[in-house]
């Protein structure tokens, strides 16, 4: 409401000033940009008040309920949706991540950054991969980049190439074997 106000006012104050530079007053034209300039700091002080108090609702208990509850709400649609889908453990970087069986997954040589790529069965094509890298620096700005973890010295990092539906459950089914990421 505040900031309606605040755009018709500075609605009425622009033709007011339109009105002054067609008459000529300078005057008047001080006086407007004088109350033009009042009025956008009000605005901005009212903005800066609403922000503040944005601020102080999201940290009250009933937020953080709420946001409790989606993320529960969430998990339970994740897991219904890939009740039926097959696992893949990898217990060196200590993760587990669930992927439909219309995707195969592939374990690369060690010696490349790959960790394990998921692809559709007869396809070379990745649809979905796992990587590791040793800094967390190496990951800034990585296009596809889904999530990030890290185990022991080593980012472990998912990439989305298809960024479908599919892709994005799998990315909310990746679970540290210790405890969820």
């Amino acid at each position: 409401m505040i900031i309606i106000v605040g755009f018709w006012s500075l609605s009425l104050k622009d033709s007011l000033l339109k009105n002054s530079l067609m008459s000529g007053q300078p005057e008047e034209i001080d006086g407007v940009k004088t109350e033009i300039g009042s009025l956008v700091a009000d605005l901005k002080n009212n903005l800066s008040g609403l922000q503040s108090k944005i601020k102080q609702l999201e940290k009250t208990e009933g937020v953080s309920t709420t946001t409790n509850q989606l993320n529960d709400l969430k998990e339970k649609i994740v897991e219904q949706q890939t009740q039926n889908w097959a696992s893949y453990t990898n217990d060196d970087f200590g993760f587990t991540i669930k992927y439909p069986i219309i995707l195969l997954p592939l374990i690369p040589p060690s010696s490349t950054e790959d960790v394990v790529i998921f692809q559709p069965i007869g396809t070379s094509t990745a649809v979905y991969k796992i990587k590791k890298f040793s800094s967390y620096n190496n990951l800034m700005n990585m296009r596809y980049l889904v999530n990030v973890w890290q185990k022991d010295e080593i980012f472990l990092a998912a990439f989305d190439y298809q960024e479908s539906t599919t892709t994005q459950l799998m990315s909310n089914t990746i679970k540290s074997i210790e405890n969820n990421l």
